[in-house]
């Protein structure tokens, strides 16, 4: 098998989401969120087996070993911990389960997110798997697992998960004091910086502190494999819970919330009493399977204290008002009863005080939800004008585009009709070659055009037409002068003929006869050939 030159421990709670000092309404809330990544897997058939989930480790978030993932490497490995195990105290030799699925979640709610939801954030948010446990295998533990998920039990918030991973690279991370949000820090990339920083890492035995108080942190970085995970007590990373499937224990506290107030009540005097932790578990338990009956609770009470003090009917019956009232002193004197009928009034008040607050709670929900309804109503309304608007407002881009796309053509018909003589047939194919181009394509069309039709120029013709007419004119003046010298010639010629004709009558008449002919056939006006 490849091995990774660095690996690194993210660990985290096996307990409710948040923790016991908080809102057990929030916790129990969130537990459920959690609950949904659990795998679906029938404890009553198989119950060898407990189902969990678990967030394995936050992203973006530098966890308490200084170290932490961003989301692109996030991305590239949580899928990759699918089918590999879950051990104890990361000992390979001690295998106790296996992972099956592999999640995205909001960090503090475990909202499931898609790779979507979160490819370019910086924010947090975790990664959480589930998976289950082989009971057969140390039903101690997971027995010890389902109580860490029990607020009422000595081991809640007691059982941690820690996750392996392997990487083949690091960078370094610098962030301001008390801060280990990737968001708020620089990423040093100077490698002389990285050599000289890397001492200060808690992973090479650093303190991850700088002299002017800033930490520096590892990023883990080029390739990326999850290894596993391991059931331990030593948290690093901050996370939510690793859920089990409900417990009787949390059927009873979802069947009754006044165990819960019965049990704060009965903390808050316990040391008073001389209550041991057995006995008050024991009258948790009954108040659980009997929360209408408060009587058996302080029936309970009142005989382990019978049994925890011999002297108990030696004692004074007082009136106690507050619990301050209950001092050593006061134990030495008064009876039972009386710390019993106090805690029963402290119950009671603490009961009607409780159903009140219940019953406000309950109607604020209930106009909650009304006003939720009308919102979803609204917001559906809205939806739809909303469709409306942007169906009619692309009807109108598109007629405008179609207008504008006519007006553009039109435009560019006219300058080929202005500066060209052309017939119908021609303009069509004009017109087809630039229909539907774009500036760029009818600048080079137009150019071509411009070519074959140069003989189709208004211009060109009519310059043309007007150089015609000039040669016409002067062709006429040509014919004109050189149909007048060829009159004077043939008029001279005659003169001439008449007076030889004179000279020569007396000599032959056949003889002047054949030059008269003669003449008359050189100088006929068939022998000229006269052009316009």
């Amino acid at each position: 098998m490849k091995e990774f030159k660095y690996k690194a421990f993210f660990s985290s709670v096996i307990r409710p989401v948040i923790s016991k000092d908080k809102d057990l309404y929030l916790a129990k809330a969130s537990l459920e969120q959690l609950r949904g990544f659990i795998p679906d897997i029938n404890p009553d058939i198989n119950y060898d087996l407990l189902p969990i989930a678990v967030p394995l480790f936050n992203v973006n978030y530098f966890n308490k070993n200084d170290d932490g993932v961003d989301t692109a490497f996030a991305l590239q490995v949580y899928k990759t911990f699918i089918n590999k195990f879950f051990d104890l105290n990361h000992k390979r030799d001690l295998v106790i389960g296996t992972i099956l699925s592999a999640h995205i979640t909001e960090f503090g709610t475990d909202k499931l997110l898609t790779e979507d939801d979160i490819k370019d954030t910086k924010e947090v948010f975790n990664i959480t798997v589930g998976g289950i446990l082989w009971k057969s295998i140390n039903e101690g533990l997971t027995e010890l697992i389902e109580e860490s998920n029990n607020i009422l039990d000595e081991n809640y918030d007691k059982i941690k998960a820690s996750l392996e991973i392997g990487f083949s690279d690091f960078r370094i991370v610098k962030c301001p004091a008390n801060s280990r949000s990737l968001s708020e820090g620089t990423i040093i990339d100077d490698p002389k910086d990285v050599e000289k920083l890397s001492k200060n890492l808690k992973a090479f035995g650093g303190t991850g502190k700088l002299n002017d108080g800033s930490r520096v942190y590892r990023l883990l970085s080029g390739e990326g494999l999850g290894l596993g995970a391991g059931i331990t007590e030593s948290p690093a990373a901050f996370l939510n819970a690793i859920a089990v499937p409900q417990t009787e224990t949390e059927a009873i506290i979802k069947q009754s919330d006044i165990t819960l107030t019965i049990l704060e009540n009965l903390q808050k005097v316990d040391n008073k009493l001389n209550i041991s932790s057995e006995e008050l578990a024991t009258a948790i338990e009954r108040a659980g399977k009997s929360t209408n009956n408060l009587e058996e609770i302080i029936s309970q009470t009142n005989k382990q204290d019978v049994i925890n003090d011999k002297n108990l009917n030696s004692r004074k019956h007082m009136k106690i008002n507050d619990i301050k009232d209950i001092t050593d002193e006061l134990l030495k004197e008064v009876k039972a009863s009386n710390i019993v009928d106090f805690v029963e009034d402290k119950l009671k008040i603490a009961s009607e005080q409780f159903a009140k607050e219940k019953k406000e709670k309950e109607t604020a929900a209930q106009e909650l939800q009304r006003k939720h309804d009308e919102m979803i109503k609204n917001h559906e309304n809205l939806q739809k004008d909303l469709e409306t608007l942007k169906s009619n407002l692309q009807k109108l881009e598109q007629e405008k585009a179609n207008r504008e796309k006519q007006e553009v053509f039109s435009a560019r018909m006219a300058s080929f009709e202005d500066k060209f003589e052309l017939v119908e047939e021609e303009i069509a194919v004009v017109g087809s070659q630039i229909k539907d181009l774009n500036d760029e394509q009818y600048k080079k069309v137009e150019a071509n055009l411009h070519v074959l039709l140069k003989n189709k120029d208004k211009q060109l013709i009519a310059e043309r037409k007007k150089a015609v007419k000039v040669l016409e004119i002067k062709a006429s003046e040509v014919v004109k002068e050189e149909t007048k010298s060829a009159q004077e010639t043939i008029d001279k010629a005659v003169e001439a003929s008449k007076t030889i004709t004179k000279e020569i009558a007396a000599t032959s008449t056949v003889q002047t006869q054949s030059l008269r002919e003669k003449y008359a056939k050189a100088f006929n006006r068939d022998q000229f050939d006269i052009t316009k």
